[in-house]
């Protein structure tokens, strides 16, 4: 053991030298011109926030239950950050494998061509249904209307209603869970009754 210490002393001693730091057996003040410059400079640790961005963010959709009809909640992870648009995409997307081999479908077809006008302003989205739903007077299953409501104004996007408009941008008639049309704005209210017991699948928030 004392032999070893004494290789290590000898080598740091060997590599100290190199560097171009003088020897000496005590302790001595160095001046800055002497320091390595890697040493003078700031080590800065990775910010959080650069490290967190690179990481997909979490929204939540609503798929129907097939026997029941009732919308279940399922997360699913998008790029950051989220927007209204993402989460239409991510419903058009449909059920997982998994979650339709469990008896989760949805009303949302994968032509739907869901579109997000605009920002949301003063928790509102507004939403472009397709051009076909002016062809068929308003015939969108009130499922596919409540998906999209509720899984807008559930993805932490500071939404709490839903206008739908037409290929003009104009409001048109939706469907609520009571069977009435309404242009107005719509909101989870509006189609409480489709949400059963034991509606969401995905962890807790």
């Amino acid at each position: 053991m004392r032999r070893l210490l004494v290789v290590v002393l000898a080598a740091s001693a060997l590599l100290l030298g190199a560097c171009g730091v003088p020897l000496s057996s005590s302790p001595q003040h160095l001046p800055t011109s002497a320091l390595p410059a890697a040493l003078l400079q700031p080590q800065q640790a990775a910010s959080p926030d650069a490290t967190s961005s690179s990481k997909g963010e979490t929204i939540y959709i609503y798929l129907v239950e097939s026997i029941s009809g009732n919308l279940v909640e399922v997360a699913r992870s998008v790029s950051r950050p989220a927007t209204v648009q993402k989460v239409l995409y991510a419903l058009e997307a449909g059920p997982f494998a998994a979650e339709y081999h469990d008896g989760y479908e949805s009303a949302v077809s994968p032509a739907s061509h869901l579109v997000a006008v605009g920002p949301v302003k003063n928790g509102t989205a507004t939403v472009r249904l397709d051009h076909q739903y002016s062809e068929l007077s308003g015939e969108t299953p009130v499922e596919e209307l409540a998906q999209i409501v509720w899984s807008i104004t559930s993805s932490n996007l500071g939404v709490k209603r839903v206008q739908f408009v037409g290929s003009s941008n104009s409001p048109v008639p939706v469907e609520i869970d009571t069977g009435l049309f309404v242009n107005r704005p719509v909101t989870e209210a509006d189609y409480a009754s489709l949400i059963g017991p034991g509606s969401k699948l995905s962890p807790p928030r």
